[in-house]
């Protein structure tokens, strides 16, 4: 590797970020977020037990913003904290270096370690250009692997989405009762209300 090419080793703390973690859409998971690269998190989840290598979302807020990710849960450290593979950690990164950059004592760091941060996330943001979120990632739901909204790839990339994720509310038979699909209309209704949908909308008419 090319000396002058930033990584995305440099963990940046998160000052234990309360999170919740929800694994197939059932079992959820309280801990803290302790410190993120734009590809890798650590996580304490105290004595809770959680599936190993299992996918999961993460959700949380920092400096007011809520942030959404899928992850890959995967393996502990020696200290018992979770090393999790996050898909949207540019996003959560940004967050955590703007903060951590602020909290320097004197304008003296604040320059030195805005000058070893922010490499790294445009080196990482131009890496993997920023996905936006899916239907299944904002409700948490854990049916985007037999959803059509996550499994019809004729709807792949419109609104920005993965498959269907941002078209969901287009797709016939995507919001159900019980596995039960409801009528077009009674969908259609419940989707207007969609905080989520009012987002793609808005999002789509700049």
């Amino acid at each position: 590797m090319n000396s002058n090419t930033p990584t995305d080793e440099f963990f940046i703390p998160a000052n234990n970020c309360p999170i919740e973690i929800t694994f197939e859409g059932l079992i959820i998971v309280k801990g803290h977020l302790l410190r993120a690269t734009p590809s890798l998190a650590h996580i304490d989840i105290g004595k809770q037990s959680a599936p190993k290598a299992a996918t999961c979302f993460i959700r949380g807020t920092i400096n007011d913003q809520p942030f959404y990710t899928r992850a890959k849960w995967d393996k502990q450290t020696r200290k018992k904290h979770w090393i999790v593979e996050i898909e949207n950690g540019i996003t959560i990164y940004k967050a955590l270096a703007r903060s951590h950059i602020y909290r320097q004592p004197s304008t003296m760091q604040q320059l030195i370690t805005s000058n070893k941060v922010m490499p790294i996330v445009k080196h990482s943001t131009e890496r993997n250009p920023q996905r936006k979120l899916n239907c299944w990632e904002y409700s948490q739901c854990g049916k985007e692997n037999y959803c059509l909204s996550g499994t019809s790839t004729t709807y792949d990339g419109i609104f920005g989405g993965k498959n269907g994720g941002r078209f969901c509310a287009f797709i016939e038979g995507t919001l159900c009762k019980d596995g039960i699909p409801m009528d077009t209309m009674e969908k259609m209704k419940k989707c207007a209300k969609c905080d989520f949908f009012k987002e793609i909308i808005s999002d789509a008419i700049g």
